[in-house]
């Protein structure tokens, strides 16, 4: 949220509620600067989601990260909650027929490529605000989020992004599928080590080509992957983006 928008949401709550926001706020900012926390974060989401998972950090550091919400619902609730649940449904609203139309091809094609098919069911949670790319999943137990933050998000774009963080789950280091075994097995050959970030943009190339493909199928045919679009290709290093085109496209 932008610091102008928030202090005027803020100022029409009564100040209890703003209170308790602001001290929600404050708490994690400081418990989860500079990347610190991410293994209470993780635990709390799968806790929230309810999907198990077990506690990757201190139980009394989950237990006080968790306590900080429920007095600050309150003001998200009169700020912003009906923004974001309505963006949240047009979202979904829209992306359903081109689900409908392309789910199929899409996971047959995508178990092509990855050696593995997806889950029939994958728990996905339509929020308003993600990761800088639209969307993040964890594994083992599997929750994708997806954002409804950006009309750019929207679209086709929402068909790559939630077939993108879907295709974790059978291509990641906690979902190690059949493509994800074959790159580690040929970095061990090779006695060189994948390169860092390598295997998402593997996987960010790979899926967004075969939204891309069954679009054009279906008579869209200007549509730009995610990787082009928003310039991954040009770092770590632009040489990938002629390898991954020259060998796997």
């Amino acid at each position: 949220l932008q610091a102008a928008s928030l202090e005027c949401a803020l100022e029409r709550l009564r100040a209890e509620q703003r209170a308790a926001f602001e001290h929600a706020r404050d708490y994690y900012r400081q418990a989860f600067a500079n990347g610190a926390g991410g293994l209470v974060l993780l635990s709390m989401r799968w806790r929230l989601a309810e999907l198990g998972g077990g506690n990757l950090a201190a139980p009394a550091q989950i237990a006080a990260a968790v306590a900080e919400l429920a007095p600050a619902t309150p003001a998200y609730e009169a700020c912003w909650w009906r923004e974001h649940d309505e963006r949240n449904r047009r979202w979904i609203a829209s992306l359903m027929p081109l689900l409908a139309a392309n789910e199929e091809a899409l996971r047959a094609r995508l178990a092509e490529l990855y050696g593995l098919p997806l889950a029939r069911s994958l728990p996905v949670e339509v929020v308003g605000y993600t990761s800088v790319d639209g969307g993040n999943a964890v594994l083992n137990p599997h929750q994708l989020l997806i954002s409804s933050a950006s009309s750019w998000y929207g679209g086709h774009t929402a068909l790559e992004t939630l077939f993108r963080e879907a295709s974790q789950t059978i291509f990641s280091q906690r979902a190690p599928g059949p493509l994800w075994q074959a790159l580690q097995n040929a970095s061990t050959s090779a006695g060189k080590p994948v390169p860092q970030d390598f295997s998402r943009l593997l996987l960010t190339f790979t899926t967004g080509k075969a939204v891309q493909a069954r679009l054009v199928e279906q008579g869209v045919s200007d549509y730009v992957p995610y990787v082009y679009r928003d310039g991954l290709f040009t770092w770590p290093s632009p040489v990938y983006r002629e390898v991954l085109e020259r060998v796997w496209q």
